[in-house]
């Protein structure tokens, strides 16, 4: 059996490699996940950036880090390492897989993901084997394959390199149905690794990641319905066998599945479903919903596109519980959405999307796609219309910036009108920067993130020629809007501040009711309770020499239990005084108290010391049975004499 690698990078929630790390280990492999830094670090660029033609293409990995990475893989010693392989990394993967292959020449390196089933021809050049198809179907006969139990021309869906180094381009394989076959994905902790912030996180992850926020993905469904231009899922690759046909999960399926993340991967705190679009069969929802809300509870999150969302989906969701929807609607503008992005969802769609969900209770956020070479000023203003009349409360997440992947129609659009693009690595371009951009990106941000501006107010600033001409004084402004609406958590992250309220809220609620909580208190305050009487007891301890003293006792009497009261002041006054300066000593000796005659068992001028025993009986406090009995006789409470 094989000892296998699976790195991800700016991605440490990995549900495709966790998926197949079951499934390899059920097969009786050892397998390791490694993430190269976690999601968050997508969307905040190094300052300063980076210069290194590798790294900066990556935001902020560093030399340090690719260290790390390689001294996990040294430690690991694989025998083949599986790449899940994205466009916008495409070089750090290239790197990696150079190094690895320098310590180890004989290293079998696959490459599967969303840039494989696009660039195949290019890809093949840097990996001994690829995959273009969803490699859980086949992964189990691609480890035989690559062990020697079995010929690798028999694996379909894949390339490889032969004997010869000739590229040998396997049968597809048909679109994988049978979802249910799937494993539970592999959340266990005890090989896994992340690497981000130049630090190895060993068995755990970065405290600032949403994985580390205790988000776990799930999905119920594969394939979308629609045809986004900038989107992998938006469009069927007939020569890899990609399908947007939807598969479905059963109820009971993906439970079991929530259910075994809850039990194996602990802090779990969160399911977000990665579905591409949430599943839009009623029943099927309703059904999920009712059986969330009774056997798992946890907030979600999940994805709805504008004209998916009806009040009974609505409804379902609040059934759930705690949720929060993204929905993408990347520009206010219909001409721009149905010309370029290819999306049909007008203004009006979304517009009355988010009225559902404000009717229902339910937080939405909103995106939007900016620094777009075919957006025009009347598509700008269309942007900014619809934001003003979005139904708040809304989180607005941010302008996105539009990034142009190879062999995608959105790119093959811009490169046959001739528009220029910035070539930032093998397989991603980016459009040239205007200040047009930057301004209508901080307007739109200012617009979205206000929790309520006036028209007037909004186009102020659209209509501001100094704010064109120097955006760089907007920008401030934006960024103080967006400090106004969140908050950074204990642990550093940043939350959108009423989402963040109602957690803790939520959590508070369910803190109260919790029966190791009920036990906590009522020990504490049984705790308080007797502290407070042992206190009070002390008190009236040291009073009752003068208390003895005025109710009629012999002045000898009342002279000796000063006396003996005197003593023990003294004698703890002095213990403290000698265990403070960490010299225990004989405390009486220490503070010149003179120990009483008698003591050693010698005659001494106040009595004995059986005669002293006497007088301390004498005082007591009375037992309960005698105060039971004195109160039989009216005289409870009086000092026992025997």
């Amino acid at each position: 059996m094989s000892k296998i690698l699976f790195l991800n990078c700016y991605d440490d929630m990995m549900l495709a490699l966790r998926t197949m790390s079951a499934q390899l280990q059920a097969d009786g492999h050892e397998v390791y996940l490694l993430a190269l830094r976690h999601l968050e670090d997508c969307f905040t660029p190094c300052d300063p950036p980076l210069l290194h033609p590798v790294y900066n293409q990556s935001m902020q990995t560093t030399q340090k880090e690719v260290d790390l990475v390689v001294s996990v893989f040294e430690k690991i010693d694989p025998d083949w390492v599986g790449f899940s392989v994205t466009s916008n990394h495409i070089g750090l993967f290239i790197y990696l897989g150079k190094l690895f292959k320098q310590i180890k020449p004989g290293l079998t390196i696959v490459w599967g993901g969303a840039d494989v089933w696009f660039n195949a021809e290019e890809d093949i050049q840097y990996a001994d084997i690829i995959v273009l198809s969803e490699a859980d179907a086949i992964i189990n006969d691609l480890a035989k394959a690559i062990d020697g139990d079995k010929d690798l021309a028999e694996v379909p869906g894949i390339w490889y390199h032969d004997k010869n180094g000739d590229v040998c381009k396997n049968r597809k394989l048909e679109p994988f149905e049978d979802l249910e076959s799937l494993p539970p994905g592999d959340w266990s902790l005890d090989r896994f690794y992340e690497v981000s912030d130049n630090q190895l996180y060993p068995h755990g992850y970065h405290p600032y990641s949403i994985v580390g926020q205790g988000f776990r993905n799930v999905m119920t469904a594969r394939g979308c319905p629609f045809t986004c231009s900038f989107c992998c899922n938006g469009f069927e690759r007939e020569d890899v066998n990609l399908t947007r046909l939807g598969r479905q999960r059963s109820v009971d399926h993906v439970i079991a599945s929530i259910k075994h993340i809850k039990k194996v991967s602990p802090g779990t705190g969160m399911i977000y479903f990665s579905d591409e679009v949430f599943p839009m069969n009623r029943r099927w929802v309703e059904e999920f919903a009712d059986v969330y809300h009774r056997e798992i509870g946890l907030p979600f999150a999940c994805y709805a596109y504008p004209t998916t969302v009806k009040p009974w989906f609505a409804q379902a969701l609040a059934t759930m519980g705690e949720g929060y929807v993204l929905m993408g609607i990347q520009s206010g503008s219909d001409r721009l959405n149905r010309e370029v992005f290819h999306r049909f969802a007008t203004q009006e769609d979304a517009i009355q999307a988010g009225r559902i969900f404000a009717d229902h209770g339910i937080l939405y956020s909103i995106d939007l796609i900016g620094h777009n070479p075919f957006e025009t000023e009347e598509d700008f203003r269309e942007s900014l219309n619809l934001l003003i009349r979005m139904p708040r409360p809304f989180l607005f997440q941010a302008v996105y910036q539009l990034m142009f992947w190879k062999n995608f129609p959105i790119t093959d659009k811009a490169f046959a009108q001739g528009i220029p693009l910035i070539q930032t690595n093998e397989h991603t371009w980016l459009c040239q920067p205007k200040p047009e951009y930057a301004f209508w990106q901080a307007v739109l941000v200012i617009a979205g993130a206000c929790k309520s501006i006036s028209p007037d107010l909004a186009y102020s600033f659209a209509d501001n020629p100094l704010y064109r001409q120097r955006p760089e004084l907007l920008n401030e402004l934006m960024q103080q809007v967006q400090l106004m609406n969140f908050t950074r958590t204990v642990t550093g992250n940043w939350q959108y501040k009423d989402k963040h309220i109602r957690d803790l809220e939520n959590y508070y609620c369910r803190m109260e009711g919790s029966r190791a909580v009920k036990t906590y208190f009522t020990a504490r305050d049984r705790v308080k309770k007797v502290v407070e009487d042992t206190k009070r007891l002390s008190r009236n301890l040291l009073h009752l020499p003068s208390m003895l003293g005025g109710n009629g006792k012999s002045s000898a009497d009342s002279d000796e239990i000063r006396e003996i009261f005197s003593e023990h002041q003294a004698d703890m006054q002095a213990r403290k005084a000698s265990f403070a300066n960490g010299k225990p000593s004989d405390a009486k000796k220490a503070n010149g108290v003179k120990k009483p005659d008698g003591a050693n068992g010698t005659q001494g001028t106040n009595g004995s010391s059986s005669d002293r025993k006497e007088t301390r009986k004498r005082f007591m406090y009375p037992k309960a049975s005698q105060v039971r009995a004195g109160r039989a006789k009216g005289d409870a409470g009086q000092p026992n004499e025997e």
